[in-house]
């Protein structure tokens, strides 16, 4: 929940609201001694009140009362993050392990990359996207000794590949392992012939009475 919220905060500009770096207005102005509402606090309050009316409707149910009594969008923010600061922890160690166990095996070259695309696309919007160079490393690791040709050409690189090269250059070899195999033989459809023996006409001798 965190790091895409915080995408769409950042992209509405409102990043500040819940960024204890900044403070809020102060309610009121001194001008020559004389005390007054503050319209820049007035214009903050009324939006730092959708805020958390957004951020209350948006979690379960069971954790409304955790933010329910805070009194502003930043309160409710951090009692949230550390509410869900061991979710978090927990279901990114499980992605990257997935990430690090996972083998092409059985499955066919675009089966495997998108696995491995998915479980790099969660971690980059947990916040903990994976190095390109690491990816490739992990889509090289998971491969088979039949790959062997490609890897060999890919770690001899001066510069490293980009992900989609590496998918095209894998689903070449894919191609030309499945040619290279050898196709069953088709033979066609026979019918046992049926075998008849020739036996000479028989008759049984006439007897005389």
């Amino acid at each position: 929940m965190e790091p895409s919220y915080s995408i769409s905060f950042e992209g509405y500009d409102l990043h500040h609201f819940i960024d204890d770096a900044h403070t809020p207005p102060p309610p009121t102005v001194t001008v020559i001694g004389v005390a007054s509402p503050n319209s820049a606090y007035t214009t903050w309050k009324r939006q730092d009140r959708l805020i958390f009316s957004a951020l209350l409707g948006a979690v379960f149910v069971s954790l409304q009362p955790l933010i329910a009594r805070t009194t502003t969008s930043l309160d409710a923010w951090q009692t949230l993050a550390n509410t869900y600061a061991k979710l978090f922890r927990g279901h990114i160690k499980q992605l990257k392990e997935h990430l690090k166990r996972c083998t092409k095996g059985s499955k066919s070259i675009i089966e495997y990359m998108q696995i491995i695309k998915t479980h790099a696309d969660e971690l980059a919007i947990l916040g903990k996207p994976i190095d390109d160079e690491d990816l490739i490393d992990q889509v090289l690791e998971g491969l088979s000794d039949e790959y062997k040709s490609v890897i060999d050409a890919i770690n001899a690189y001066d510069t490293s590949i980009s992900f989609a090269e590496l998918h095209e250059k894998l689903l070449n070899k894919e191609a030309s392992l499945q040619t290279a195999q050898p196709s069953p033989l088709s033979l066609p459809s026979t019918t046992n012939p049926t075998t008849f023996r020739h036996r000479p006409n028989w008759c049984p001798s006439a007897t005389t009475p």
